[in-house]
């Protein structure tokens, strides 16, 4: 479901969407949703009084304002975050606004970071110059599946999200984790903690619970291996796509993997399509599928040939593909010129193969979409 810009807050046209039979309703939605509309009022009254004021055009949040909750909203894969964070971003009526990936954010901190060290600027601290320039221009920035598996960027979260909220900037997240479980394990995870509690102490932390889980559902009624690849599937690919985003659009992202970057040209909300050529064809390893898994929770793959030995480094990085997919409970949709079992038939490897096949047909289980979303 594609919004649209609507100014008349969330309440209302989450209301309008059940009246109309566009959503189910759901109560723990709901709730989450009178936490959104609150949000929306304290922005619309600051609009106000900001369009009224002789210095409206020169605005900053004054006291009363500035210490305006964000919300850190979290919960399982399928409940609907996205959903309700879009419904809550189209309805704020301001320009100041920002929805940002969080990876490319955090890429664009550290390349600001590193061009400053190197430019010779004096300024010890570049992370001031970074909130200041980012407050000045954004009132209220959001982060959509919002996950935390670089050191680099665990080490500066806590003071770069404390000093963004201390300077008026209202933050949203939605995350498929709790505060606490954020980079839970994670090396030095003790100097992270300090963003663990600035979003405990100055954002509504919200769970999003209930047991409806609508990307699960959908994927338990949808074909997750068609054969053979054909205009027909590949049109399939494409209504799943916009089925799991609510969108027909791609939004490409860059991840970076040991100081490269991988770049996903269709992508948008935790979903990822790729061709075999983009994942198989190229010499990509572990790293760069780790890396693939750690930033979608579902993967699209088009146009998966059958293989013989003349392909033997391309089955061998399919291989660690599924098994990295496999171990991290992502889902998989894919449109193959085979079948599993017909994949590999000969050639360097032939062995191992047999556990990619008994791994391709397992990840189409209802079984394994249970565990994939109470995992995830």
């Amino acid at each position: 479901m594609k919004m649209k810009t609507d100014s008349r807050g969330p309440k209302i046209i989450y209301q309008e969407l059940i009246d109309g039979g566009e959503l189910i309703s759901d109560l723990n939605q709901a709730s989450v949703v009178e936490y959104f509309d609150r949000l929306y009022t304290h922005i619309l009254n600051e609009t106000s009084v900001s369009k009224t004021s002789f210095i409206g055009r020169f605005f900053r949040p004054s006291n009363k304002y500035r210490d305006i909750r964000g919300i850190y909203l979290w919960g399982s894969v399928g409940r609907g975050k996205t959903f309700l964070l879009d419904l809550f971003y189209n309805c704020i009526p301001i320009d100041r606004k920002q929805r940002v990936h969080y990876h490319k954010f955090m890429q664009d901190i550290h390349k600001e970071i590193n061009l400053t060290k190197v430019s010779g600027n004096n300024n010890p601290d570049p992370l001031e110059n970074i909130i200041l320039r980012i407050s000045n221009k954004t009132r209220l920035l959001c982060f959509d599946e919002f996950q935390v598996t670089d050191i680099g960027d665990a080490m500066i979260l806590g003071r770069l999200f404390d000093g963004l909220i201390s300077s008026g900037v209202i933050i949203v997240i939605t995350s498929n984790r709790a505060p606490d479980l954020l980079y839970y394990g994670g090396i030095n995870r003790d100097r992270f903690m300090p963003f663990i509690e600035t979003v405990k102490n100055k954002m509504n932390v919200i769970e999003l619970s209930g047991d409806g889980d609508f990307r699960q559902l959908y994927l338990k009624q949808a074909d997750l291996y068609m054969i053979p690849i054909c205009e027909k599937n590949i049109d399939y690919l494409g209504a799943t796509f916009s089925q799991l985003t609510g969108q027909s659009y791609f939004i490409p992202v860059e991840i970076e993997v040991q100081g490269r970057l991988l770049r996903v040209d269709r992508a948008a909300k935790g979903v990822a399509w790729f061709t075999f050529d983009e994942l198989c064809g190229k010499p990509l390893g572990a790293a760069d599928y780790l890396a693939v898994q750690s930033s979608f929770h579902t993967v699209l793959i088009e146009g998966v040939p059958q293989m013989g030995p003349e392909k033997r480094n391309e089955a061998k990085r399919f291989v660690t593909l599924i098994d990295v997919l496999y171990e991290n409970m992502i889902s998989l949709v894919i449109v193959a010129d085979v079948r599993p079992e017909e994949l590999y038939p000969k050639g360097t490897g032939n062995f191992e193969f047999d556990r990619t096949i008994s791994r391709l047909n397992e990840m189409q289980s209802e079984e394994y979409l249970a565990h994939n979303y109470s995992f995830k």
